[in-house]
């Protein structure tokens, strides 16, 4: 089922995405001529895709629609499970995840634009954004990685032929009905600003997304992909190994507050030369808190893709309070050996 009834994420035309799999839905900003070809196909196209949790949509990426969208062709996916995408009881997987991104990509090289996109990716979407770089890695000129999963402290998993962190008995007791329950007590008002309290590490959240994420909750069918989710269904394995191994140039954004801050596992992976990173004094959602220097951060390494040269192998803290700078350096240091600095 399709949840077109639904109020918009994003201001932007709401459009369907072709091909084989579940109805999939994102938000276009993309210039079109009368016949939809796309009026600059010299533009590199920018695909946002939000994170996964119990209400995600494509509300989260809103910022950044909002600023490069009229500058360049710009989608923003909204996965199977989540927004005004298709939802239900569906096979939930990574690799099905994977797909709906490529979908969207060949979204943009069927009406003319067919040089390589640069694709923004936040938290667990993330890693099903790897998966589909490694399947068609031409299609893709960067990536963003934000705040994304697989690289805590201690996480030594290998990868194992796309093996998850998939629990049968959890999934099966979340699909039935007594899940039905599980996922409203998940989704009242006090529950999801928990969540997003944790999210940002602190008690001020964005109140536009929590109202949206209220209504895209009380969606038919919305329960289902949050349950893969909560059964570890949609993480794979070793994905670490399979983020090193993406071509393109990558840039990593993360913050130092709540609990979702812990990117120990980077020095595992090297990380790659190509790849460059940035910290800030925020939650997990930098672009929300903090939009105009998350922007002049990735407008900085984008400008460095372009022209072929300057990704920077070094960790630049964006201002955050003198506290969690003191506390978070020694642990960049310490995990990744290299230099840091205070950006001012």
């Amino acid at each position: 089922m399709d949840n077109s009834s639904l109020p918009p994420a994003l201001v932007g035309r709401r459009i369907a995405i072709d091909g084989d799999g579940p109805h999939l839905c994102a938000y276009a900003s993309e210039p079109a001529s009368a016949d939809g070809a796309l009026a600059d196909a010299a533009t590199p196209g920018l695909l946002l895709v939000h994170s996964i949790n119990a209400s995600a949509s494509a509300a989260e990426v809103r910022p950044l629609f909002d600023r490069y969208g009229w500058r360049r062709p710009t989608l923003a996916l909204e996965l199977p499970g989540f927004g005004s995408s298709q939802r239900g009881p569906l096979a939930y997987t990574p690799a099905l995840m994977a797909q709906s991104v490529l979908r969207a990509v060949q979204h943009l090289r069927a009406l003319g634009f067919r040089q390589p996109i640069d694709v923004l990716a936040l938290s667990l979407s993330c890693e099903f954004v790897a998966l589909a770089v490694l399947e068609q890695p031409t299609w893709f000129r960067s990536v963003a990685l934000i705040s994304p999963t697989g690289l805590e402290s201690g996480n030594d998993e290998r990868f194992r032929n796309g093996r998850t962190k998939d629990k049968p008995l959890l999934r099966r007791v979340l699909g039935a009905p007594v899940g039905e329950l599980a996922y409203r007590l998940l989704t009242t008002s006090s529950s999801m600003r928990w969540f997003l309290e944790r999210t940002w590490g602190s008690p001020v959240i964005d109140e536009t997304l929590l109202a949206y994420e209220q209504l895209t909750a009380r969606q038919p069918g919305a329960r289902h992909a949050p349950a893969a989710f909560i059964a570890g269904a949609l993480f794979t394995e070793g994905i670490a190994e399979r983020y090193a191994q993406m071509a393109p140039a990558v840039w990593l954004a993360h913050g130092v507050r709540g609990e979702f801050a812990d990117f120990g596992g980077l020095s595992r992976i090297g990380p790659p030369r190509h790849w460059s990173w940035d910290t800030f004094g925020t939650g997990a959602l930098p672009h929300l808190e903090a939009p105009r220097l998350f922007m002049a951060r990735y407008d900085a390494f984008l400008d460095r893709v372009a022209v072929g040269t300057g990704l920077s192998h070094e960790a630049v803290f964006a201002p955050a309070p003198a506290a969690a700078v003191a506390k978070v350096t020694p642990a960049l240091r310490r995990r990744t050996g290299v230099r840091t600095s205070v950006a001012r």
